[in-house]
């Protein structure tokens, strides 16, 4: 009996010993995103060494895991708009209007005073329905703002603003405060657009959907834009798609590099 009690103690014990047996291969790592696609994590220095591209080669897109997670081609995606203007054909203001129209005011080289207004794009027929059709055109022609919903100063000074009639009445969207009146919810693809425009640095292309898209998703809308980073060396734009709620609230949802200018242009 002793024998068999010891006999059992060394059989234990060498059970403790073994080597278990290998873990199961570990499944593959998902592919990896194209190196431009951390935009946040990779600093300008990393981008030029001369005229050429450190991280990857000149004209392949940095990140073309961009455009697939957002599925641009799935058809439900339209363009934002152009270069100058957020897409307005879809705006749906908080009110009825007879029209609206978009303008670029411009201050002249270095701004020396002299200002032009121009109308970019327009959606109805402003002063329609007035009760005194030339005393209200009157007042639409001298509106002029002097700052708007954005503006900017390289050579030149602009900015752009919004003009609308009801009725008699001739109202200037200028501010956020006068676009957040004008609006109200955010209503269409166009209304998001335009808040972006607003209260973000984006801009977008020529009615192309990969320069500038919108669609409506789950009771909101997503928005995929451009914003310049750098204008040092070297220029850097990022590509960024944004999502927008009904009540204005608006996040970042992803952001790539897009182009990079170093001694050439290189990337996109």
């Amino acid at each position: 009996m002793r024998y068999t009690l010891l006999a059992l103690s060394l059989l234990a014990a060498s059970a403790c010993d073994l080597v278990p047996p290998p873990a199961p291969e570990a499944p593959p790592l998902p592919t990896l995103r194209g190196p431009g696609c951390d935009a946040r994590a990779i600093a300008n220095e990393d981008l030029c060494d001369g005229t050429e591209l450190a991280l990857w080669e000149s004209g392949d897109d940095p990140c073309p895991e961009f455009w697939e997670e957002a599925d641009v081609e799935d058809g439900d995606w339209r363009p934002a708009g152009t270069s100058w203007s957020p897409d307005l054909l879809g705006l749906v203001p908080a009110f009825p209007v007879s029209g609206f129209e978009w303008r670029r005011a411009v201050d002249g080289e270095d701004g020396d005073g002299v200002e032009t207004h121009e109308t970019i794009d327009s959606v109805g027929t402003l002063c329609e329905d007035a009760t005194n059709r030339p005393a209200c055109e009157a007042r639409v022609a001298a509106v002029a703002p002097g700052a708007g919903l954005r503006s900017e100063c390289h050579w030149e000074c602009w900015w752009t603003y919004l003009v609308w009639t009801a009725g008699s009445e001739v109202g200037v969207v200028a501010s956020r405060e006068t676009l957040s009146a004008f609006l109200g919810t955010i209503d269409s693809t166009s209304d998001a657009a335009l808040h972006l425009y607003a209260s973000t640095d984006l801009t977008w292309g020529d009615r192309d959907i990969r320069s500038g898209a919108a669609r409506e998703v789950g009771g909101g809308f997503e928005l995929i834009g451009f914003e310049n980073v750098s204008w040092g060396f070297p220029i850097r734009d990022e590509r960024v798609r944004m999502s927008v709620a009904s009540d204005g609230r608006f996040s970042e949802v992803d952001r790539a590099i897009d182009e990079v200018h170093c001694d050439e242009t290189i990337g996109r």
